[in-house]
């Protein structure tokens, strides 16, 4: 009953996220489209499917070596899928690697940084 939620998260997610980077690709007067760098970063989360086998591996075999397992493999799944976004950044909106690292980076401190870290300030001055 909680797939359709997650879902819904998981697209709004999404679909911030390429709004964003288009926000600031427009910035840097760049050319390109919302649906394209929405497609492109929906490719680039296609290897998270993984995640959800790397979870059930480290739970099925509830070991420290599959847990040593999951703390390199997920790291490293989450990488690829950054440099996937890259990729798409860099495709949609004709940018060198450098300037669509920055986007990608800018991106990711604005919609997953900073909110976690307003969320802990938030918290901690709500518990004093």
């Amino acid at each position: 009953a909680t797939l359709p939620v997650w879902v819904a998260l998981f697209m709004a997610g999404l679909c911030s996220q390429a709004a964003f980077v288009h926000l600031v690709a427009v910035i840097l007067k760049r050319q390109g489209s919302y649906v394209g760098i929405l497609c492109g970063l929906c490719f680039a989360y296609l290897p998270a499917l993984l995640a959800a086998p790397l979870v059930m591996l480290r739970a099925v075999f509830s070991s420290a070596s599959a847990n040593a397992f999951y703390q390199v493999a997920f790291p490293l799944l989450c990488l690829w899928v950054f440099i996937l976004g890259i990729a798409a950044v860099q495709r949609t909106y004709g940018m060198s690697r450098v300037k669509a690292m920055f986007v990608c980076s800018v991106a990711l401190v604005a919609l997953v940084v900073l909110p976690i870290v307003v969320a802990v300030v938030a918290m901690t001055q709500v518990m004093t």
